[in-house]
């Protein structure tokens, strides 16, 4: 997956930002499952 090998990336270089980007991630992932038992 492109998204977890540039989290990898990232933590080697800057683990706060890693660690940011991660958790704007999973937000997003949870959000677009929110909507989506929504629409049921």
């Amino acid at each position: 997956m492109l998204a977890a090998s540039v989290i990898i990336w990232l933590v080697k270089f800057d683990p706060i930002w890693a660690f940011w980007l991660s958790a704007k991630i999973e937000s997003l992932e949870y959000m677009e499952m929110q909507t989506k038992n929504m629409q049921y």
